[in-house]
């Protein structure tokens, strides 16, 4: 080997191990940055998917009828825009009163019959007999 060559080999070798350490740090620090984003989309995921925490209240306000800060603290909780933040409450108000009626009718199926129970349910929904009775029959089956 010539002489120049010699004279350069460990400054060559020390440049290749320089290089091979930044390599390695950079696909470490890149799994890092990586495996956070993924932490942060799941974490984005389940809030737009609208999980909702137990605790939240928004059940509350909505019984309380106060829907739009029902819809201001669903929007808070799961990070979702306000359009679906108020389908959301909008739908859990609809569940809520869907409730509410199956309760009273529930309380006149066992005090009036039948017959008074799928009337209150008609007078409460809108529903017309067939759906009324067929509820009301779900209900029954339901309470047994």
């Amino acid at each position: 080997m010539s002489p120049f060559l010699l004279r350069y080999i460990p400054i060559i070798l020390f440049a290749l191990l320089v290089l091979a350490f930044l390599v390695m740090g950079a696909i470490v620090v890149g799994r890092f940055f990586y495996s956070l984003s993924e932490k942060r989309a799941k974490k984005r995921k389940a809030r737009k998917s609208g999980q909702l925490p137990a605790d939240a209240g928004v059940r509350d306000l909505i019984a309380e009828g106060k829907l739009d800060q029902a819809r201001d603290l669903y929007q808070q909780f799961t990070g979702v825009d306000m359009f679906t933040a108020q389908e959301a409450v909008e739908e859990m108000a609809r569940e809520f009163r869907l409730t509410m009626i199956d309760d009273e009718v529930l309380m006149t199926l066992s005090d009036e019959g039948k017959a008074a129970a799928i009337q209150r349910y008609q007078e409460d929904t809108g529903a017309d007999f067939d759906a009324a009775l067929k509820h009301i029959e779900q209900l029954e089956k339901a309470r047994k």
